[in-house]
């Protein structure tokens, strides 16, 4: 679809900051912004939060002295941890996603954490300088060990991408290299050099083993693999004159956008970091320093000389970007029921239908089972306090019978413990735009005259089998 993140809007500068250096995005509509603190007059928070994508931020204060704050990583049940540097090279950790922090103070004598990410499971790799070491922890970011140099003392880690599989990939500095891990972290090669004195500053991974990097200094260069990362292509530079792309986000479908210096430039390609077009300078800022794909689809920036918050605009129904209406709102979010039924048709022929859109009057707009849904109660959902997960609240479904054909259907497959997903779109595209909202099970059906009710309850208070960190247990 033409127009996702091919227009900006400024959304202003995060209080009296002038470097935004790493965003999160935590869902339904919270992301955390670091900082770069302790210059300007009255310059103070490294940690910003917003609740409303970005229309609004709170000042969460000065977590920890230092004056940088590189990056985060959300380690799942609201865990989330983030790197720091100068003067020490400290890891924050906050288990409310991003309330209140505790300082696990300085890591391996290092002054600064540059990058860090979730393998899953709680187990997690940080990137450092000046000594380029990889630090594991495997208890949701409590404590954390180094597992040594990547490729010899001095440089940076600049940025780890993990693929899966315990895939990791890493970009360090100096001489542009590239490393792979096939054991989570543990071991690994290098798999890319030779791109100049170059910094690798971003990584992201598009799927299906297409990952980009973004170098730096002295050419801002695309590099790409098809492959998990085992091997790269030097793609040339796409914005002559740039010296770094600091920043790498995936914005699905092969859609994926590029921040850079010195010139505040964002770069966007459409066919999975082939082909790249820029979108020109950004509101005169100098660097994108950091990029991140929204939940609702959109992206949002961060940069320098100005601490200004970027936000691409909202795709309309034909592709275009527009403004004002923002996606985000839940008036504008169509949930969607999708599931695997398959019922034979008068005539013989069997009938897959999987989704089907609500509008906001929670009507059908699209035809499932000839557009018989009629109704479909509100999502809400808050925090188990047996499990410390988010728990949906019980569903239900209202859909037109008319005929006894139908009637068998339902009878014979709108059964108790049928599976069905519920999903969120944003256009009339849903197979490309749904975002996961969560899995039920058929806990209860009914015939009220010419109505169908179902019932449907959120699948993990009945098949409970993860484990849960103590910490985020009541």
């Amino acid at each position: 679809m033409a127009g996702i993140g091919e227009s900006w809007e400024n959304l202003g500068q995060l209080g009296d900051q002038g470097t935004v250096l790493s965003l999160l995005d935590l869902r339904d509509g919270k992301v955390l912004a670091g900082t770069q603190g302790g210059t300007g007059m009255g310059a103070k928070s490294l940690v910003y939060r917003t609740i409303d994508y970005g229309d609004n931020w709170t000042d969460l204060g000065r977590p920890v002295d230092e004056s940088y704050l590189y990056c985060f990583a959300h380690l799942g049940w609201g865990i989330v941890v983030a790197g720091t540097g100068t003067p020490d090279g400290k890891i924050i950790r906050s288990t409310d996603y991003g309330l209140t922090w505790t300082d696990l103070g300085q890591q391996a004598g290092e002054n600064g954490i540059r990058t860090i990410v979730s393998l899953g499971g709680g187990i997690a790799l940080a990137g450092t300088s000046a000594n380029r070491l990889i630090l594991r922890s495997v208890d949701y970011g409590a404590t954390w060990v180094s597992l040594g140099w990547l490729g010899g003392a001095g440089g940076i880690v600049h940025s780890l991408i993990y693929l899966g599989d315990e895939i990791v990939v890493a970009g360090v500095w100096p001489s542009g290299e590239i490393y792979r891990s096939i054991d989570g972290g543990s071991s690994w090669v290098l798999v890319g050099s030779g791109y100049g004195d170059a910094h690798i500053y971003s990584l992201v991974h598009l799927g299906g083993g297409i990952v980009i990097a973004g170098t730096g200094i002295p050419n801002s260069k695309i590099i790409r693999s098809t492959d998990y990362g085992a091997t790269w292509a030097d793609l040339g530079e796409f914005a002559p004159g740039e010296t770094g792309i600091h920043s790498l986000a995936n914005l699905k479908n092969g859609i994926v956008v590029a921040g850079t210096s010195p010139n505040g430039m964002i770069l966007r390609s459409v066919d999975y970091g082939v082909n790249w077009t820029s979108l020109g300078e950004q509101y005169g800022q100098l660097t994108i320093n950091s990029l991140t794909c929204l939940d609702d689809g959109r992206g949002m920036a961060g940069t320098n000389d100005g601490g200004l918050v970027l936000r691409s605009l909202a795709p309309d129904a034909d592709g275009g970007a527009v403004g004002g209406v923002a996606f985000s709102t839940a008036k504008n979010k169509k949930p969607i029921i999708l599931t695997h039924w398959v019922w034979k048709a008068k005539d013989g022929i069997t009938v897959d239908k999987y989704y089907s859109p609500i509008d906001i009057r929670c009507r059908s707009v699209s035809t499932f089972y000839d557009g018989r849904i009629l109704s479909c109660s509100l999502v809400t959902r808050a925090i188990d306090d047996r499990t410390g997960l988010y728990s949906v609240s019980d569903m239900n479904i209202e859909l037109a019978n008319h005929d006894k054909e139908f009637s068998k259907m339902l009878a014979r497959y709108f059964l108790k413990n049928q599976l069905v997903e519920i999903f969120h779109a944003w256009c009339d595209e849903p197979e490309t735009w749904k975002r996961s909202v969560f899995q039920g099970i058929v806990v209860d059906h009914t015939l009220k005259g010419t109505s169908f009710f179902v019932t449907i309850r959120d699948v993990t208070q009945k098949y409970f089998k993860m484990k849960v960190p103590p910490e985020v247990c009541t």
